[in-house]
């Protein structure tokens, strides 16, 4: 069975991987490939822990909405200077809150 997995990268430059379908289900390592093939067996221990506790083994998920592709490109551009100093020091979540405005 193949599962979709969400990976990022944390600010200790370490890459997080999560398989939302499994509650709990998070490794790690110190590159995208170490990371995935953490999480594999993150995959294996998760689903037999959920199995002898009498859990569901994985959980529903969907989509529920379609971000527009330039909305996200702008959020990173603007992360990206922010994380360079390029401009003014605003939080990330301001940067979202202001991006959501613009949206409506």
């Amino acid at each position: 069975m193949k599962f979709n997995v969400i990976l990022e990268q944390d600010e200790d430059k370490m890459w997080i991987v999560e398989c939302p379908t499994i509650p709990g289900c998070i490794s790690q390592g110190q590159t995208k490939e170490e990371a995935l093939e953490n999480i594999k067996d993150a995959i294996i221990a998760c689903l037999e822990v959920r199995a002898e506790l009498g859990f569901p083994l994985i959980i529903e998920t969907k989509q529920v909405e379609e971000i527009d592709k330039t909305w996200i490109q702008e959020a990173e551009k603007r992360i990206e200077e922010i994380e360079k100093n390029e401009i003014q020091t605003i939080s990330k979540k301001q940067v979202f809150q202001e991006l959501n405005l613009n949206r409506q």
